[in-house]
């Protein structure tokens, strides 16, 4: 299960082409339930232990703090959920069949890691098609009031900014089967491991 997508995950050339392309020297998945909450410290805790086993204990927190990010909106967003009677549901509609947490699919969360010499890659699958995304922002950070002490700040939706932040490079791509695969690049040549 490891060697699928590897030829995915190898950046392009200049021109295009892709480089050759090797499987990966270490290779981890793990599968977690989609609606369980302890989903995020099962993966938080394999990652780790992983990292540490591979000998690269310095990608540990940002590769921990990734994947709590992408596997808290699996559990969140892709989980299963029991659909709401009819009229019902998140601003009254109910999601078509096959689209979003409640339309059935795929109910585990999967986390792959993979490492080559110069990368580690991070990938988290779920049963969703929809692409990660930001929450809207509801208040530009230049209207906050800056003169109010201890001004509440929204205590959500800072996840994917932070991914994106951490890692080297990150994108999404729907799965064959339905849903997607979000990956995290980590280069291991600019970083002291």
């Amino acid at each position: 299960m490891c060697t699928a997508r590897t030829a995915s995950l190898v950046p392009r050339e200049p021109h295009g082409a892709r480089a050759a392309v090797h499987p990966a020297e270490r290779c981890r998945r793990i599968g977690l339930a989609a609606g369980a909450a302890e989903s995020v410290g099962a993966a938080r805790r394999a990652v780790a232990e992983t990292l540490r086993e591979w000998r690269l204990p310095s990608l540990a927190d940002d590769v921990t703090l990734c994947v709590s990010e992408l596997v808290g909106n699996a559990v969140e967003h892709a989980a299963p959920h029991p659909e709401p009677p009819a009229g019902h549901g998140a601003a009254g509609h109910r999601r078509p069949p096959g689209h979003g947490p409640a339309g059935g699919g795929h109910h585990e969360i999967g986390v792959t890691l993979r490492a080559w010499p110069e990368w580690l890659f991070l990938e988290v699958t779920d049963g969703d098609p929809r692409p990660p995304a930001p929450p809207a922002a509801q208040v530009s950070p230049h209207e906050l009031p800056a003169a109010l002490p201890g001004f509440p700040l929204a205590d959500r939706g800072r996840g994917l900014f932070l991914v994106n932040t951490l890692a080297d490079a990150t994108w999404w791509a729907p799965r064959a089967r339905g849903g997607k695969s979000v990956f995290c690049r980590f280069d291991l040549t600019d970083r002291a491991v």
